[in-house]
């Protein structure tokens, strides 16, 4: 059984013309285990502390969007 992924953000609020905005920026991955803990890897930690986690939306591909190529592995040594 594969575990639940989740995603992790942090959303920074700000006013702007006395209005508020949020801003989200996804900052890592959380999954839950099978006994429900949860497992999170950020590659970024937000300056007040809170992370928001979330299940991430199903992707939509359209058909103007071009294909994604390969992955590219940056920690492979060269031939």
């Amino acid at each position: 059984m594969a575990s639940e992924r989740l995603d992790a953000w942090y959303i920074r609020e700000v006013e702007k013309d006395g209005a508020k905005e949020s801003f989200w920026n996804r900052i890592g991955s959380a999954w839950i285990n099978r006994d429900g803990s949860i497992n999170v890897k950020l590659f970024l930690t937000p300056p007040n502390g809170e992370i928001h986690l979330r299940k991430p939306k199903p992707k939509q591909v359209q058909a103007s969007e071009p294909e994604q190529g390969p992955a590219v592995d940056f920690g492979a040594e060269s031939p």
